[in-house]
């Protein structure tokens, strides 16, 4: 855009503001009677700060959003690898056709756990200790019961239609004593 009286053949008018791109800013040009040496480079020297201000906002933006992820990610750690201690966390259920038995607990209990269900369930021809299971047992009664066990993890699930009224109760029996063990 040219000042007035410097090019006869400019084309805007008080009027009318022409939009120009500098450096990806979008400025709105003065009109020609604001147009001297003056307010051109105030305007450039307000573009620069208005550029820079909003560099920094940008800036302070990102590292608020890196302090909340570093805070979110601390905190997903120390939940996720539990408390000084252990949580536990004890769930059975009974339902018409099965019953089942949830824990979780401290890892160090993991070994009481196992030689319970040794004394209770193994009969001496196998043992649970040491061993991390998902799947199904048959014991030498025929009773057949689903079970998944790691360290800290146990899950029992008995279909009551399969099994015996005395096997449904034997394993009862045991889950109460595991609730026991691993307080």
């Amino acid at each position: 855009m040219f000042c007035k009286g410097t090019d006869p053949g400019a084309r805007p008018s008080p009027e009318f503001h022409t939009p120009i791109t500098i450096k990806k800013i979008h400025l709105t040009s003065f009109p020609h009677y604001f147009c001297n040496t003056t307010s051109t480079s105030v305007s450039f020297n307000s573009n620069f700060i208005a550029t820079f201000l909003i560099h920094s906002r940008q800036i302070i933006t990102m590292k608020k959003l890196s302090f909340v992820f570093c805070v979110l990610v601390i905190c997903t750690t120390i939940i996720s690898c539990g408390f000084p201690g252990g949580s536990i966390s004890i769930k059975q259920s009974e339902y018409s056709h099965y019953f089942e038995m949830t824990a979780k607990f401290n890892r160090d209990k993991t070994a009481a756990v196992e030689r319970l269900l040794d004394k209770e369930l193994s009969g001496g021809n196998m043992s649970f200790a040491n061993t991390q299971i998902d799947g199904d047992i048959t014991l030498d009664d025929k009773s057949v019961f689903s079970i998944k066990k790691s360290p800290g993890f146990l899950h029992i699930k008995l279909d009551k239609e399969k099994n015996s009224d005395a096997v449904y109760y034997r394993i009862k029996s045991v889950c109460e004593e595991i609730k026991d063990v691993v307080r």
